[in-house]
């Protein structure tokens, strides 16, 4: 900005020395104004020479524009013969002109101002000017130099959205230079480890390790960024106080206009508490699985001690109901027929039981298997209806084997 405030005086001061010098020289007027227009078509800066006029008495009046660049048409909106001989005050907005104020200075440099264009619309601008003054101090003219700095300002305005996001910002925020020092930390930064700003500035952020992160990691970030990449990961570092803490980080470039990296930006979120709440869903899990397992050991025990029992009820009813001696009601017949087929649906649930818990515990092996004698004693006695119950009993004493348990 300064630079520009000093561009603007010696202009400002260059054109009023030439006018001084087309004063001095008539003869040479013709070609200084020539010189003067050349230069006054070229400027990026809206140029406005004012004058005072006099009204049909002679008094002095209004200060009136007689002189416009095409600069100065562009930015207001005007045609050059619209402003001539207009008031100097017409191209500020009502209340908002500093003719007097300029008179009074003689020379104003780099103020900031507002000019109102033909449609009304008010334009930001830097505002430069100089008063042109006769021998006895009477003014002659005034040059009115004026930068119209709209882009800039909403470039500024910009820039202020941007910091005033990056202080808010619910991550930390770190910028360093190329050499790895850092150059800016936001209050995110400061209100998770415990650094301020000032004790932040000017070291690595290696000096937030805690030892716990592989320095391979360390090595596949400074790669990536430097060849213009882009790097994200998690740390475990250590705070001010000595707790450590987890950060999830992308880091990157920050690139001037000519694609060189002047700047590397990281923007870290506090993972800490997620990375609890996960090891405490792991511990859970696993207790939960322990749990599972234990849950299916108990009801394959449980059914396995129910079904021997079971079978062995079942086979007894069976044996009832074969039993051709001593006849059963029908009645009571169905009744038992009816439990008997629950009892097989229930046995069957037992079984299936069983074998789930062998799937989930990966114990299945081919192998012997418990015959209930009670059961195949039944079994028997059922399907050989047309065997007598002498010749079953004629089986036994020749000391047919079975088990009972």
């Amino acid at each position: 900005m300064k630079k520009r405030f000093i561009k603007l005086t010696e202009k400002i001061g260059s054109l009023a020395d030439s006018f001084d010098r087309m004063g001095e020289n008539l003869p040479q007027t013709t070609v200084y104004r020539d010189l003067m227009d050349n230069i006054f078509s070229t400027m990026a800066e809206a140029l406005l020479v004012a004058a005072p006029t006099k009204d049909g008495e002679g008094a002095e009046s209004a200060t009136a524009i007689i002189m416009v660049n095409s600069a100065a048409t562009t930015i207001l909106g005007y045609e050059e013969k619209e402003l001539l001989g207009q008031p100097l005050e017409s191209v500020f907005p009502e209340g908002e002109g500093l003719e007097e104020e300029l008179i009074q200075a003689g020379f104003l440099r780099g103020m900031p101002k507002t000019l109102r264009a033909k449609n009304g619309r008010k334009i930001s601008v830097l505002f430069s000017g100089s008063v042109m003054r006769d021998e006895n101090g009477d003014t002659l003219g005034i040059i009115c130099v004026a930068e119209d700095n709209t882009k800039q300002k909403k470039t500024e305005e910009e820039l202020r959205k941007f910091f005033r996001g990056v202080e808010q910002n619910s991550a930390s925020i770190v910028v360093t230079n190329t050499g790895a020092n850092i150059e800016y930390v936001n209050p995110k930064f400061t209100k998770v480890t415990g650094y301020s700003l000032g004790e932040a500035i000017g070291k690595n952020p290696r000096f937030l390790q805690s030892g716990k992160t592989p320095q391979e990691t360390y090595k596949l970030l400074w790669d990536a960024i430097t060849s213009g990449g882009e790097w994200k990961g998690e740390f475990c570092n250590r705070k001010k106080s000595g707790e450590l803490y987890w950060e999830q980080a992308t880091f990157s470039q920050v690139k001037n206009e000519e694609g060189s990296a002047t700047h590397y930006i990281a923007v870290k979120e506090d993972i800490t508490e997620r990375k609890r709440m996960e090891e405490a869903l792991h511990l859970a899990k696993e207790e939960a699985e322990k749990s599972v397992q234990l849950k299916d050991k108990f009801v394959s025990l449980v059914a396995h001690d129910i079904q021997s029992p079971f079978t062995a009820i079942l086979g007894f009813l069976k044996l009832i109901l074969g039993d051709r001696v001593h006849a059963i009601h029908e009645k009571h017949r169905d009744q038992i027929e009816r439990v008997v087929a629950k009892g097989e649906e229930l046995l069957q649930t037992i079984r299936r039981l069983l074998e789930m818990g062998s799937l989930k515990t990966g114990k299945i092996d081919p192998g012997f298997c418990f015959i209930d004698g009670h059961f195949t004693a039944s079994s028997m006695a059922v399907n050989l209806k047309g065997t007598s119950r002498n010749s079953l009993k004629a089986g036994f004493r020749n000391k047919l084997s079975l088990n009972y348990n």
